[in-house]
């Protein structure tokens, strides 16, 4: 980053970032379920779309809180700010905590034959490949 940047590019640039994330997490996405067998796009496509509405959603919530905390608080700016990012970022680091403890339960399942019925081409070898994979 340097000096000669203005926030309004700052800001133009992380939503710029923001887009490119989501057009990557959507193939990802596509690209692991089709891994697994899926065959909805549809239901793919509701995914992307969801993504593509609740990212910038979630990024002027948190413009908005970080400015009421501003407004609030005794606090310059730019600690308001860092803040709302420490807090979203902690909320997203256990999300992603809790989804990866619910998927190696679920493959756990799958591989000892507690679970009858799962998505995918059917062969319990592609979950045993994938609990392999550490």
């Amino acid at each position: 980053m340097t000096d000669d940047q203005t926030t309004g590019e700052l800001i133009h640039g992380a939503i710029d970032d923001v887009k490119k994330l989501v057009r990557l997490e959507a193939s990802l996405l596509k690209h692991e379920a089709i891994g697994f067998g899926l065959s909805s796009k549809r239901a793919l496509g509701f995914v992307a779309i969801a993504l593509a509405i609740v990212i910038p959603a979630i990024t002027l919530l948190a413009f908005a809180l970080a400015s009421g905390l501003q407004i609030f608080s005794l606090f310059p700016q730019w600690l308001c700010f860092a803040l709302v990012g420490l807090a979203l970022a902690a909320v997203s680091v256990l999300c992603l905590a809790v989804a990866q403890r619910i998927v190696e339960k679920s493959i756990k399942e799958l591989i000892d034959g507690k679970r009858s019925s799962y998505i995918g081409t059917g062969n319990r070898e592609d979950y045993r490949v994938l609990a392999r994979q550490d």
